[in-house]
């Protein structure tokens, strides 16, 4: 919640600096590339260790930086401090997505990473949604305030679990009980094929998540819309995304089977093709959960065929967050580029509707090879 707190009033916050749609579309990559350069490392290094060990003190960057944002009187400032946020929870999610499958007992993980899912995906819903409204009635510095109490509470928590754990020897990465992969696992070329899918899918999904962040504010501003719809839109997206989990998370049937992924992502595109010919609210919001389908089905799909090989879970989680952090850098600077060239604020929607297309044709065509031995 805390984070899309922030990400609510950034893009609002750079537009009263005078951003233009470029710097816009830069407004993610600050965020996200010392997030996606940092994240595998930092995964990694959980393995055999309290996995959480680092997030406290990294945690407490965050609390800081998203204070700052008040203040931040400069479009570098606004950079600076997301940046200094991405570093931080790099070495947050992937210890907890991690530790989850850790702890998980044979045939529990995908329950587990089910709530996981839920609930970071109700809070990032209930961010935007509150967002919106705080920005709207109160302004920039309560919404960036109560973003930064909200990673405090965080931080307690971690600072005593890690306490914890430092108390209980022996309780420091997954143990040979519970680290196994999940029953009926397939060989490991078509778990490879569907993980490396699974990776495109998020990236190329969270950057048109990220699309939608920072450049449809501009896009509503444009048409007469103002702050309270542009969060209900984000909000209803993530609300879409965190019903789609709970059915994932009750339903394992969609693992390693190649059309619950691919049909997901079809809506996504279409979405993307209509919404800038749309002004009328009650139409705007439709769409929403068609986002939020597609984004719900590839984050599951990615994390979860991330985290099946116990050897490498840190790793591996880094490496899906990294990608999802680099789809969430590339589409939207790629779309601020081109409608900073061409004077159409519709461009980025066209352009990660391309993008998607040929993302879905390059999974199936990755999924098809030899798809005999697989379960589709």
């Amino acid at each position: 919640m805390a984070l899309y707190l922030t990400m609510t009033g950034v893009p609002y916050k750079a537009l009263a600096l005078g951003a233009s749609p470029l710097l816009l579309g830069f407004l993610p990559v600050a965020r996200a590339l010392p997030y996606s350069l940092t994240t595998v490392w930092a995964g990694g290094r959980t393995e055999g260790q309290n996995r959480l060990r680092l997030a406290g003190f990294t945690l407490g960057m965050a609390v800081l930086a998203m204070a700052g944002l008040t203040m931040a009187n400069t479009l570098i400032w606004i950079y600076a401090l997301l940046a200094v946020i991405g570093l931080s929870f790099a070495f947050f999610w992937p210890a907890v997505q991690a530790t989850l499958a850790d702890i998980a007992r044979s045939g529990e993980a995908t329950g587990k990473l089910g709530w996981f899912n839920i609930s970071w995906s109700t809070g990032k819903a209930t961010g935007f949604v509150i967002g919106g409204f705080v920005l709207a009635g109160l302004g920039f510095g309560a919404l960036f305030a109560a973003a930064a109490a909200a990673v405090l509470g965080v931080l307690l928590l971690v600072s005593g679990l890690t306490h914890r754990i430092r108390g209980e020897p022996g309780k420091v990465g997954p143990s040979p009980e519970v680290s196994r992969p999940l029953p009926a696992t397939p060989d490991p070329g078509v778990c490879r094929r569907f993980r490396w899918s699974g990776w495109l899918a998020n990236a190329v999904a969270f950057g048109i998540g990220a699309v939608l962040n920072h450049h449809y504010p501009n896009w509503l501003e444009s048409i007469g819309r103002g702050e309270a719809l542009f969060g209900s839109y984000l909000g209803l997206i993530f609300g879409a995304q965190t019903l789609t989990f709970a059915v994932m998370a009750r339903f394992s049937g969609w693992r390693y089977r190649v059309w619950p992924l691919l049909a997901g992502q079809i809506p996504l595109v279409g979405v993307l093709l209509i919404l800038p010919r749309l002004s009328s609210p009650l139409a705007i919001l439709a769409t929403a959960p068609w986002v939020g389908l597609a984004l719900g089905i590839t984050y599951f799909a990615s994390l979860s065929y991330s985290v099946d090989d116990p050897s490498r879970r840190g790793r591996n989680a880094g490496v899906h967050e990294a990608v999802l952090g680099i789809g969430s850098m590339v589409l939207p600077v790629c779309g601020g580029w081109v409608a900073s060239a061409t004077g159409d604020l519709a461009a980025p929607y066209r352009l990660a509707s391309i993008i998607g297309f040929g993302a879905i044709l390059t999974q199936g065509g990755i999924l098809l090879i030899n798809r005999g031995s697989s379960r589709s």
